[in-house]
């Protein structure tokens, strides 16, 4: 079953690399969305994809890369979007 959630990540999230890792966790697992920083120093995922597939980006997510410790992470579950990418968003 496709699930989409907001995903909200705490730490030292920017400026190391953090966006590209999740992108490219996306892009393995099929995962569909966007992934942008936050004015507040956190990173906003919004995702979309099979639950199984969902279930082990989120815990990639909490892990991140050895660049960047995660103090948090806050889930949010709202209706499918249909996204057809993944994509780095730019802007908040």
């Amino acid at each position: 079953m496709r699930q989409r959630f907001i995903i909200h990540i705490r730490g030292s999230v920017q400026g190391i690399g953090y966006r590209g890792y999740v992108k490219q966790e996306a892009d393995q697992l099929l995962i569909k969305g966007f992934v942008r920083n936050e004015p507040d120093g956190s990173v906003l995922v919004d995702a979309e994809g099979e639950e199984e597939s969902l279930t082990l980006f989120m815990a990639l997510c909490q892990e991140g890369p050895p660049s960047a410790p995660v103090e948090s992470l806050d889930l949010c579950e709202l209706p499918l979007e249909e996204y057809t990418a993944f994509v780095i968003a730019r802007k908040w």
